[in-house]
């Protein structure tokens, strides 16, 4: 018997960000923007440096930050997307 699975909480750096900046990053991933691109964008914002101050001492996200994400958050919001009836409208 399979377990149900539960969604997961993410803490990371990205996770921690506001909900629209988190879609953006998923758009911007999505289209095939660099990770340079995206992180130098991300780093650009303030809603961002306010969380990470709060969060994480300050540190900026980096290139690592953004390869997990991807392969978690924007893994799963991928998945949501796909099962979504109007996802490709």
């Amino acid at each position: 018997m399979s377990r149900p699975t539960t969604p997961v909480t993410r803490k990371g750096k990205i996770a921690r960000l506001p909900y629209q900046i988190r879609i953006e990053v998923n758009r911007r991933l999505l289209d095939g923007e660099t990770a340079d691109g995206i992180v130098a964008w991300l780093n650009a914002q303030a809603a961002v440096a306010d969380r990470m101050h709060l969060y994480f001492g300050g540190a900026p996200i980096t290139s690592q930050n953004l390869s997990q994400w991807r392969l978690g958050g924007f893994r799963d919001w991928l998945k949501i997307r796909q099962q979504a009836p109007d996802a490709n409208g």
